[in-house]
């Protein structure tokens, strides 16, 4: 027996027990984020498993344990934000001191006010926001092509692929093949009416459509990204000013989790674009002297995000609601001139959602998703193990953890400092409220959500990433403006302060080149290969040269999805492409497969070994009938 206590356990931990050689053993492994404990067996220096598990609940936290460490963790960035306003106030007073005596001894000083609040030229903020998105553009398709290698890496976007395949030929659905077992895979769902099609709500996949047709899927979320820089950008420029939107821009350039997410194939990127959309289209509608074409848009937007990511749609227009009943409750027909088309134009979106889960699932609203799990829904008493408000705070624990190290790649304790600023120093405007709002929304659902959601960061997050970035762009507005207001009465009229605003330039500036040299370049490493998905068995395969041929892959261990899924994105949904990959089930069982493949050369690919193979002349060997077809 041996006991360890862990204090504020984050990062996996572990024992192992060895021979007397210290060769081999056993490995204990402790995940406290995941709160599970696995066995491995250890070899030679390298661990095979897991041979067993402890059961998920075994590791429950106290209540108020939980509930002090999500305090924690958002309330975190609050001594940076006093230590940012001190830092300011002090280099205000010291120059103000400094140039006051040198106007009276000299009489002379002239100083450049390089306050951010300054609204500079349109056109020149313009240029510059343009060059950040092409920027954006650029650095998000070489991540999505030469980091992530223009494939799926997780399981979600593996049937987000499949399905607008599907889409790309006309189709709602593909038969399912005659020997379904070769080509299982999670997600992707083979019901009792024999049809074969993702578990995922519409819109991404309708949208991956374009890249599908062009030969380039992996092309679409970073057009997505640009986009999404741009309309960051639109946003601060007319809610606050151009340079607001600057550097909302900038930071969501150089962000790790807007950066590696953009270049996946994951729906979350065209979510945030729509969410961005929705929030500007409202955002002019509440303004606007002929506000039904923005309503409009407005609505289309929301339609097209709830397609995508139906919750998040539902989380993050929150505020947006509140926009709109206000201004009704203000005035209720200019209320309802400004945003009542907006929810005509939702409304065949949300029809069209509900009529895809009535044709897969003879239910209005019972999504296909819970087809393939049928815990897989939001609230309390779902999951597979259940789900408690102790689970709540626990997966909102790591989900804000992984934003505080993730988001910007700045030292953890300083990523919510700067969006603290305004509304620690009574500085705040109405939309600071309606963007907190969004992020604080996004946050709370997703507590009642049972799975944590971790891949590419907190990625359940994302959409309202957009609303974080505004507020951390607004935190530097702010700082830059302390000094300034808190000394106009003491300072002279020559004079404008320097020092205070320069120190928040350099602190950002220093943030972001901390993230540029200590934190990214282990995160290039990390995505090369994420997930244990690579182009390695595909490249093989091509390298060999071969046509007309249906290649078994290895399928690892029960757990391994990666081992066929990583060459099962590279299928035709009819099975009908020069090379197909079949799940290797063993020669017995592969060769009832020959039949409904014939004239086809048959392969065997072990990792990035493909072997010639001859299944043939076994009796057992049948018609087949359906991959064909």
């Amino acid at each position: 027996r041996i006991e360890a206590d862990l204090v504020r356990p984050r990062t996996a931990a572990g024992m192992m027990v060895l021979t007397d050689d210290g060769s081999s053993g056993l490995l204990l492994y402790f995940r406290p984020e995941n709160r599970d404990v696995m066995i491995y067996d250890v070899r030679d220096g390298h661990w095979f498993g897991p041979l067993a598990a402890v059961p998920y609940l075994t590791f429950n936290k106290d209540p108020m344990s939980a509930v002090k460490d999500v305090t924690r963790l958002a309330l975190g960035g609050y001594p940076g934000a006093i230590g940012l306003v001190a830092l300011v106030v002090l280099a205000g007073l010291a120059e103000t001191r400094l140039a006051r005596r040198w106007i009276v001894s000299r009489n002379r000083v002239r100083t450049t006010d390089i306050n951010l609040a300054g609204r500079p030229p349109t056109w020149p903020a313009n240029v510059a926001a343009v060059l950040i998105s092409l920027g954006g553009l650029g650095l998000t398709l070489y991540v999505a092509s030469d980091v992530l290698e223009r494939m799926p890496h997780v399981q979600d976007s593996v049937g987000y692929l499949f399905q607008a395949k599907t889409f790309a030929l006309g189709r709602l659905w593909v038969p399912t093949p005659h020997l379904q077992q070769f080509f299982t895979h999670e997600f992707i769902i083979m019901d009792s009416a024999g049809r074969w099609f993702s578990k995922y709500p519409p819109g991404w996949p309708a949208l991956l459509v374009i890249g599908v047709l062009a030969g380039a899927p992996w092309v679409v979320d970073p057009v997505f990204a640009a986009l999404s820089l741009f309309l960051l950008y639109q946003l601060g420029r007319e809610i606050y000013n151009p340079t607001v939107g600057l550097i909302a821009a900038i930071l969501g350039l150089s962000a790790p989790f807007f950066i590696f997410l953009s270049g996946s194939m994951m729906s979350h990127t065209s979510g945030l674009f729509f969410t961005l959309l929705v929030t500007w289209s409202c955002w002019r509608a509440s303004r606007s002297s002929r506000p039904v074409a923005v309503s409009l848009l407005a609505g289309l937007a929301f339609g097209v995000l709830f397609l995508i990511r139906p919750y998040t749609a539902l989380l993050v227009v929150i505020p947006l609601i509140i926009l709109g009943l206000m201004t009704v409750i203000r005035s209720p027909l200019d209320g309802l001139r400004r945003f009542g088309p907006a929810v005509i134009a939702t409304l065949p979106f949300i029809l069209a959602f509900l009529a895809y889960n009535k044709t897969f699932t003879g239910d209005w609203f019972y999504p296909p998703q819970q087809l393939w799990w049928s815990f897989d829904q939001v609230g309390f008493g779902h999951g597979p193990w259940g789900y408690t408000p102790i689970d709540a705070l626990n997966n909102t624990s790591r989900n804000l953890s992984e934003l505080l190290e993730h988001g910007f790649g700045w030292p953890f304790f300083l990523t919510l400092s700067l969006p603290m600023l305004p509304f620690l120093t009574g500085r705040t405007r109405t939309w600071d409220w309606y963007f907190l709002l969004g992020v604080v929304g996004i946050i709370g659902g997703y507590a009642l959500w049972w799975a944590d959601g971790i891949m590419y960061g907190p990625r359940f997050y994302y959409e309202g990433f957009g609303f974080l970035l505004l507020l951390t762009a607004r935190g530097v507005e702010t700082a830059t403006e302390l000094a300034g207001a808190a000394f106009s009465r003491r300072r002279q009229s020559q004079t404008n302060l320097v020092l205070a605003p320069a120190l928040v330039v350099a602190a950002v500036v220093g943030l972001i080149s901390y993230n540029v040299n200590y934190y990214l370049p282990g995160q290039w490493n990390l995505y090369h290969g994420y997930n244990y998905v690579s182009h390695k068995k595909i490249d093989a395969v091509t390298a060999a040269g071969v046509h007309n041929a249906l290649v078994f892959a290895n399928v690892g261990l029960p757990y391994e999805w990666w081992e066929y899924g990583e060459v099962f994105s590279a299928n035709d949904p009819l099975l009908q492409g020069d090379v197909v990959y079949a799940r290797d089930l063993g020669d017995a069982v592969d060769r009832k497969l020959l039949a409904d493949f014939p004239g086809r050369s048959v392969y065997r690919l072990v990792g990035t070994d493909l072997q010639p193979l001859d299944l043939t002349g076994a009796a057992e060997m049948g018609k087949g009938t359906g991959a064909q077809q």
